[in-house]
């Protein structure tokens, strides 16, 4: 704010004040306050500004980054589930060889779920327990060399989801250090 003690002051910033400010006279002083057609913009914008900026607050506390024990127990679950897996083109394929089932899969995710763990788990030396989930868009199977099934929206492999485990530094996937595959790997030339 301006204090304004001369009249030619006062004559000079009357034009001024007309278009955006207003004038607020006390007795031996003339103050000058901005306008509402100059603060109203202004607390808009920074209203605006403030409405763009809380998500960006809101979600960082909502979605925290993950711990390096969560990074670290993905990490397993993909090795797991890619290398059980065979690539041939586009989709991924894994053989159930009990039943001799052969699985495609389109746009292949693992999916990470953590289980909280208790005080008890914690004295018995599990650091992180969950489950890593073969997630796919479309899926599908054929028995045998027979012909494939229709397509299905997710994965139709029964078994998708295997827990993991980090016991005493050491991880554990469906109870074994060295877990044998739910699937095959396959030879793409078996696939038409």
């Amino acid at each position: 704010m301006a204090v304004l003690k001369t009249s030619s002051d006062r004559q000079v910033l009357h034009q001024v004040m007309n278009t955006t400010t207003k004038a607020v006279c006390f007795p031996q002083r003339l103050i000058v306050v901005p306008s509402r057609y100059v603060v109203r913009p202004i607390v808009t914008a920074l209203g605006l500004i403030i409405l763009c900026l809380l998500p960006l607050g809101c979600s960082s506390r909502s979605n925290p980054s993950q711990s390096p024990l969560d990074a670290e127990a993905r990490r397993k679950g993909e090795e797991y589930w890619y290398g059980a897996l065979t690539k041939c083109g586009a989709s991924y394929y894994g053989k159930y060889e009990p039943n001799d089932f052969t699985y495609q899969f389109n746009d292949v995710s693992i999916e990470l779920n953590h289980i909280q763990l208790t005080e008890a788990s914690r004295l018995n030396g599990i650091e992180w327990s969950g489950w890593a989930t073969l997630q796919s868009k479309t899926s599908r199977m054929r028995v045998k060399k027979m012909e494939w099934d229709s397509w299905r929206n997710g994965s139709i492999f029964p078994l998708p989801a295997v827990p993991i485990k980090k016991i005493n530094g050491r991880w554990v996937i469906d109870d074994e250090e060295r877990p044998s595959p739910r699937v095959k790997r396959i030879d793409c030339s078996e696939v038409k």
